[in-house]
């Protein structure tokens, strides 16, 4: 008996043995998953949702931007399938888009380093210091010195032209890595695009910059690369202006002399012009290199690798971004209902975005009710009863069944199902004869959730009146007026019922 009972008991309580369960929601998609998990932990998916009693379910939100996300879960147990139960797909926010707000490209303006060299390109004087040497030869001299030492003073202004456009190039890669930060900042806090798409444009992002690597490695190797760059650009820079300085000096000194001796207004007007441009153009290159100057204080160098490295701390930060969310739960009744709630806690912490709902059947697992009703009792003896008929005894057959009033316990396997099977025991009480309790125990059918019916079948034992001293029916008594020596023992039977749930006792 022992072993009967061990086995009804694994059965009933299978969620010991049984297998787990995953449900996976995708945020973007509205879509659901569902797999049960056997004990070796292969994943194998179903078309519906369940769960067994007392397992615990995972469930998971997929593609989530937990940075522009919150979602709070909430669960409640039915003893039967709630109204409006089904998955409730909504629309999600209207407007959603696939990408994400266009920002000017960088070198447009806007950045901490667009103003460095506010004149632009350097600009020459070129083109004003010929023609010199087709005057009056009694000034050729003169003349061809002031011609030379502009040529000089073209040549070491195109080398600082050179120099510049290194520094404006290390200038508008800051640019680009500023701009870049800017695009990983908005990214991660893009709410439309999804895990594999953000990643994805991070990822192009930050190879523009790093040459095809994300690694730490790299950002230094980049780093170095600019900074030797940048000292080596400064360094002509700054050489290419000492000279050019020197040589505003001479050309300075070389158009007073040549003035003081030429008596043509025309080539006077001529250099005086070209002597007016060149302190103009020395005016701008001092602005420019007092710019330069104030930009060296900030120690590009150290604010290169800063950059860089916050770019890969972005990036880095994108990558590892969690974009699921766990949430673990048990079910222990008929249905279990999930309620999702979503917020955006970077704009409204308390204003929920959208709700879904998704309930889980529950299988599996030992549930115990009560019910009431009438059951129809048999003793496998019959229900016979003796009077003296004449000094003889009597017997008068009784009905096939005796109907009871019944009270029952029924404990079975947790069903999603409208009909189960599972056993049971209880008391009834006789509403005919001797009003003496009979104890039952059997199988039942049960059909519904929270309004159960329950048909029940099995045998009982109770207390009946039968012969005694081993006599029967016709033997001879002692007297007319004698009575049927009769005795209360313990019998079996079987009993046939239907009963109504009371209430659930679990």
């Amino acid at each position: 008996m022992r072993y009967i009972i061990l086995l009804v008991t694994i059965f009933l309580t299978g969620e010991i043995f049984a297998q787990s369960t995953l449900i996976e929601y995708n945020f973007h998609d509205e879509t659901y998953i569902f797999y049960k998990i056997t004990r070796n932990g292969k994943m194998i998916e179903t078309s519906k949702p369940f769960a067994y009693s007392g397992v615990p379910v995972r469930f998971v939100v997929k593609d989530m931007n937990s940075y522009c996300y919150n979602v709070s879960f909430a669960t409640q147990s039915f003893e039967e399938k709630p109204a409006n139960s089904e998955v409730n797909i909504q629309g999600l926010i209207s407007g959603y888009s696939a990408g994400m707000s266009t920002e000017s490209p960088p070198g447009s303006g806007g950045t901490s380093f667009s103003a460095l060299m506010t004149g632009g390109a350097f600009q020459g004087p070129t083109g004003n210091s010929d023609s010199f040497g087709m005057v009056d030869s009694e000034f050729q001299k003169e003349l061809s010195i002031v011609d030379t030492y502009s040529a000089l003073l073209d040549e070491t202004n195109l080398e600082m032209v050179k120099a510049s456009k290194k520094i404006e190039a290390i200038v508008d890669f800051m640019e680009i890595i500023d701009f870049t930060n800017k695009e990983l900042i908005k990214l991660i806090s893009n709410p439309n695009l999804k895990e594999e798409d953000l990643k994805k444009r991070a990822k192009d992002l930050t190879f523009k910059i790093l040459d095809n690597s994300t690694e730490m490695e790299q950002v230094m190797n980049v780093s170095n690369a600019k900074s030797t760059e940048l000292n080596k650009s400064i360094a002509e820079y700054n050489s290419a202006y000492r000279d050019f300085q020197y040589n505003v000096d001479l050309l300075k000194h070389s158009l007073i002399v040549a003035n003081s001796k030429v008596n043509d207004e025309n080539l006077k007007m001529r250099m005086d012009n070209l002597s007016k441009q060149v302190e103009d153009r020395n005016t701008n290159l001092y602005e420019n290199y007092k710019d330069l100057q104030e930009l060296l204080k900030s120690n590009l160098n150290s604010e290169i690798r800063r950059n860089l490295l916050e770019v890969y701390t972005n990036f880095d930060n994108i990558m590892n971004t969690d974009f699921n969310y766990d949430y673990s739960l048990n079910a222990d009744k008929d249905v279990t209902r999930i309620t999702m709630k979503f917020v955006r806690p970077i704009v409204d912490s308390t204003k929920v975005i959208k709700t879904r709902y998704l309930d889980i059947p529950t299988q599996g697992g030992l549930r115990v009710n009560s019910s009431a009703g009438m059951s129809f009792a048999s003793y496998f003896g019959g229900q016979n009863t003796y009077f003296n008929n004449n000094g003889y005894i009597g017997e008068e057959t009784g009905d096939i069944f005796i109907p009871t009033l019944t009270t029952m316990i029924h404990f079975y396997r947790q069903t999603y199902k409208p009909f189960t099977v599972g056993g049971s025991f209880g008391l009834s009480v006789p509403l005919e004869g001797e009003k003496e309790f009979m104890y039952m125990t059997g199988l039942s059918g049960i059909i519904g959730k929270s309004q159960r019916v329950v048909f029940n079948a099995g045998v009982f034992g109770g207390r009946i009146s039968r012969l005694d001293q081993e006599l029967r029916s016709g033997d001879a008594l002692t007297s007319i007026y004698s009575e049927v020596p009769v005795k209360r023992v313990f019998d079996f039977g079987v009993y046939l019922g239907l009963s109504f749930n009371i209430s659930s006792l679990f």
